[in-house]
């Protein structure tokens, strides 16, 4: 191991200028500790952090333009790497956050050439499976508030290149169906498709709150 933190043997590590990494035993107490690592470090061999502490394990500040995270392979750059952009944004594939309509997104996986594929898996001996939550509030997370009737609760779009940017072929969408409640909540799915020559999806097929199916 390289470096192996613990809550008896924490360290605060600083860069000195000529050299990258010193170690300072002046303090061992976690509850009094620092660990900071300063300047331009590379750890080259396996390490491990194990900390006790009702703070945060590991905190990286990036007041730079550069990535706050990046993980690669032996390659450099690497093939597949892992980055977290200085704005919070994560990539997976690629080192460049790809722009669609104009925007960057939180999240974004890239396969340049190669596969790309999500797997959700669960092992269980029951009857349940994975599950995808896309879920809608207004207000804020620390005080959320009801919708209204008319709100968007989810939106899938299928996108494809036209030459310039990534126009929309189709969209799946869901909305509040009616006035919501407490354990009320009225909702509709549309599925819109984008006819040829056009570059907006338009509905194709409803299904209502009251569970009508409506067909262009």
């Amino acid at each position: 191991e390289y470096f192996h933190f613990t809550a008896t043997q924490h360290t605060d590590l600083t860069d000195a200028g000529d050299s990258a990494l010193h170690y300072h035993a002046t303090d061992r107490d976690l509850a009094n500790a620092t660990g900071t690592l300063g300047g331009a470090v590379a750890l080259t061999l396996p390490s491990t952090i194990v900390v006790s502490s009702a703070s945060d394990a590991l905190r990286i500040t990036q007041t730079g333009a550069g990535n706050a995270i990046l993980v690669e392979d032996s390659a450099n750059p690497g093939a597949n790497p892992f980055v977290v952009n200085g704005e919070g944004r994560v990539l997976v594939g690629s080192t460049t956050i790809p722009t669609v309509s104009g925007a960057q997104q939180r999240f974004n996986m890239v396969g340049d050439g190669q596969d790309l594929n999500a797997v959700m898996v669960r092992y269980q001996d029951a009857t349940t499976s994975p599950s995808i939550y896309i879920v809608k509030a207004r207000g804020t997370q620390t005080t959320p508030t009801i919708v209204s009737s008319g709100d968007l609760a989810a939106n899938i779009e299928f996108r494809a290149y036209d030459g310039s940017d990534f126009i929309r072929a189709a969209t799946i969408t869901a909305n509040v169906d009616g006035a919501p409640g407490l354990n009320d909540m009225p909702g509709r799915i549309a599925f819109s498709t984008t006819a040829d020559g056009a570059s907006t999806p338009t509905e194709a097929v409803r299904i209502s709150s009251t569970q009508v199916v409506t067909y262009k």
